[in-house]
């Protein structure tokens, strides 16, 4: 069997570590004879360019998509992007075993108004192309029940969603987890900042404890993917008088990113939708408690000692003066951390992924 994969994604992010996973993982796998990958994230970036960017992507897979016909497999990433069309169109034209992974693509975000564009825009992707790639498909993989329940509603039949999660590879450091009680408390936030991760919710909670006298710290560290949105966070902290409150921070990541995640009181994931949200995860490793949104997939942290709450900026503020303000208190659990993160062990993604195409194999 022959697998050719679609990369509409950077390297940076939770979907771009998922994909060099994924192509370690088809390696592996014993009836793969030959995995060949291929990218179309675009070399033009930026809200500007963004239409070039598209335009790039697409030209680009139509140039590839000649590889599609020496594979039985065709693995994509995501499609919301003009490239994965392309890709995914050729594919079932040609008869091919289609899997997509949407990561949360096509999944309409209008809780706030700054979403809204984005939210009308996937709405039509989905119902000129997601559809029909979507239901095409030989297997739409998800990375939650979550994530499942929506595409259940689409109409999409449940024996033709795969529910896989993001594979992580962890280690907990000691004496990096002890260093967080002498630090400063704060609080953190990872990702990439776009409308859809939430992050006036932050803004508003510290809004809240800075009118109330708590001096806690917030850094937001992360991918700009959205400069507008960018200039609009920076004015809101100063116009909420939080300018010794709220650091800004560039994109971390290997021991840096573990280490900052140690030091921190709490990581916060405030997102309107997360297909699975990897930082919780990369979290719980470094036994650090989360704070997660219920519009996430994380309701099972609460088990740990964590939080998972309703969008509400005054609970939020609560949850923030709790688990900062008791740090020994608050400090999680090993032995359940563990027994949290096997879910998501390489070796158990592993044998979902070997199940699934040892069934496109013999079907």
């Amino acid at each position: 069997m022959r697998v050719i994969i679609l990369n509409p994604y950077s390297n940076r992010g939770g979907a771009g570590k998922f994909q060099s996973s994924i192509n370690e993982i088809c390696g592996k796998h014993f009836g793969v004879q030959e995995v060949t990958t291929c990218s179309v994230s675009p070399t033009i970036s930026g809200k500007s360019f963004r239409s070039i960017g598209y335009l790039e992507t697409f030209f680009r897979s139509v140039i590839l998509q000649s590889k599609i016909k020496n594979n039985e497999v065709v693995i994509i990433q995501g499609h919301y992007n003009p490239g994965s069309w392309v890709f995914g169109i050729a594919a079932l034209h040609q008869g091919k075993k289609l899997i997509i992974i949407p990561h949360g693509d096509f999944i309409p975000t209008v809780d706030s108004k700054t979403v809204f564009r984005s939210a009308v825009l996937k709405k039509l992707c989905w119902r000129f192309f997601g559809r029909r790639l979507i239901r095409g498909a030989s297997r739409v993989v998800v990375g939650s029940k979550f994530e499942e329940a929506h595409y259940l509603k689409q109409g999409i039949a449940r024996n033709r969603l795969e529910v896989i999660p993001n594979p992580m590879a962890y280690t907990q450091n000691s004496e990096v987890i002890a260093s967080r009680i002498d630090t400063q408390p704060f609080a953190l936030w990872l990702g990439r900042i776009s409308p859809e991760k939430g992050l006036d919710l932050l803004l508003e909670t510290w809004r809240i404890m800075e009118q109330k006298g708590i001096k806690i710290v917030l850094k937001i560290h992360g991918i700009c993917e959205d400069r507008s949105l960018y200039r609009d966070l920076k004015k809101k902290v100063h116009r909420y008088g939080l300018i010794q409150h709220v650091e800004f921070g560039n994109w971390v990541n290997g021991e840096a990113k573990n280490k900052l995640i140690a030091e921190a009181r709490c990581v916060l994931l405030p997102s309107y939708f997360e297909s699975f949200g990897r930082v919780v995860p990369e979290a719980i490793a470094m036994r650090t408690p989360v704070i997660a949104a219920k519009t996430t997939p994380w309701g099972l942290i609460e088990q740990l000692g964590c939080r998972w709450l309703e969008r509400n900026p005054e609970r939020w503020a609560e949850a923030v003066l709790d688990l900062c303000n008791s740090p020994i208190k608050h400090y999680l659990d090993e032995i359940k951390c563990i027994n949290f993160l096997s879910e998501y062990s390489d070796k158990n993604v592993l044998q979902k992924w070997e199940c699934l195409f040892t069934a496109l194999q013999y079907n």
